[in-house]
């Protein structure tokens, strides 16, 4: 990894806050939320409302040529920041398998924001390779960790077959959300973080977001991550994971 220069940490976060959040202003991202208008995209492009704070705090200084990754970059928001800032060599992945509905939308973004992201999905408990190796890897906001190809419903009611379907949210007559997922075990763990050390550079970081953070009440789980994590509540976690 080359660094720009040599300063602080300290000194370090507050330049990454401050550059990250003057080319996050320096955007128009009206043509954006024209194509996909919901909340949590406006969220992310509000400078105001902090949604990358949390993980630009752990950002290391990076020449402006580092090599970086993107990992389930959704929108493409964190990829087209990262490019405002001026970084030259920033790649970004989308996985076909999460998107199924939404996926018309987010090409347009991509499009806008001239991003191509690649197809890649981490198999929960299987290695994985990626076609180099990085920097500096995101994962943010993330729900890799939930094995949603596990989870199944049943559906029964008055007037209709029961039957089977992979449904994993629904809305209840208070209007509240219930989302139900599966999160990842030791050995999932285990393998993800034996596979994303091997595809970082020497110095390199992954920065990742698991949210929510379900593992509290998993002893094995948090002992093995407890080198990594950063800071971890229900609704903000942060694992830093680098290059033995």
């Amino acid at each position: 990894m080359v660094w720009a220069h040599s300063i602080t940490r300290e000194q370090n976060n507050n330049n990454m806050e401050k550059q990250f959040i003057n080319a996050m202003r320096s955007i128009d991202w009206q043509p954006a939320i024209d194509i996909r208008n919901v909340g949590y995209l406006k969220d992310s492009v509000d400078p105001d409302v902090g949604w990358w704070n949390s993980a630009i705090k752990y950002f290391p200084e990076l020449s402006y040529d580092a090599n970086i990754l993107d990992v389930g970059t959704w929108f493409g928001v964190f990829p087209r920041i990262l490019k405002e800032m001026g970084y030259t060599n920033v790649e970004c992945t989308e996985c076909a398998a999460h998107n199924t509905g939404v996926r018309d939308d987010l090409q347009r973004l991509h499009q806008l924001f001239d991003i191509a992201p690649f197809e890649f999905e981490v198999t929960p408990g299987k290695l994985f390779s990626l076609p180099k190796t990085y920097d500096l890897i995101t994962v943010l906001h993330t729900n890799m960790h939930w094995q949603i190809h596990d989870l199944y419903c049943i559906q029964k009611g008055d007037g209709i077959e029961p039957r089977i379907t992979k449904e994993w949210q629904v809305v209840d007559s208070n209007g509240i959300t219930n989302t139900f997922f599966v999160p990842w075990k030791v050995h999932e763990w285990q393998s993800f973080i034996d596979s994303i050390k091997q595809q970082l550079n020497p110095g390199g970081v992954c920065i990742m977001q698991p949210h929510p953070w379900p593992y509290d009440s998993e002893p094995e789980v948090t002992e093995l991550l407890a080198p990594y994590i950063k800071e971890h509540s229900v609704e903000h976690s942060i694992l830093c994971i680098t290059k033995d």
